[in-house]
């Protein structure tokens, strides 16, 4: 898409594109529900084919929005009230509800689950096989978040994925 840039008669033409994969099947990989809205909620907004744009949530949001560890009873109601406030959310970006997947981890595990975390998430892509992948960056400030860029990341790097991988921000301090 062109917009015009700078002033005058010295305005210069800039076009901005999204590779191809972008825009065919894609699987946003969120740590945390919201973390898909905050770092990719404007390409889901933009996906030209939404019956091709996926979200895998990883953990069950028991700790959100702090890491205090709240009883068990407080810790499902909090889990659902984040599941049904991300399935809201991305109903308002388009995602079909088919299209979102939760696997349910404890928050703030990630980081020590390693192999199983990693063979986990690789199930997933390979049955979905979308043509791209998007993982938080691998240096976000948050352990859930590195763990799963690093699982995405060695699987890629193993073979065992052959989508495109993206890294998106979420903190980007």
């Amino acid at each position: 898409r062109g917009r015009e840039q700078g002033s005058g008669a010295r305005a210069q033409r800039v076009t901005v594109s999204r590779p191809a994969a972008v825009d065919a099947r894609l699987l946003i990989i969120a740590p945390h529900m919201d973390d898909e809205s905050l770092g990719c909620g404007v390409l889901l907004a933009t996906h030209p084919r939404k019956d091709q744009a996926h979200v895998l949530i990883v953990t069950d949001g028991s700790l959100s929005p702090d890491d205090s560890k709240p009883d068990n009873g407080e810790a499902r109601r909090l889990a659902a009230t984040r599941e049904q406030e991300a399935r809201n959310a991305l109903a308002v970006l388009g995602v079909p509800a088919a299209n979102i997947a939760l696997l349910g981890l404890p928050d703030g595990s990630l980081p020590a689950m390693g192999a199983r975390l990693r063979a986990a998430l690789t199930s997933h892509i390979q049955r979905l096989a979308p043509n791209s992948v998007f993982v938080p960056f691998r240096y976000d400030r948050h352990p859930d978040h590195l763990a799963v860029n690093r699982a995405v990341c060695d699987a890629k790097r193993a073979g065992d994925i052959g989508a495109a991988v993206f890294e998106y921000f979420v903190y980007s301090r």
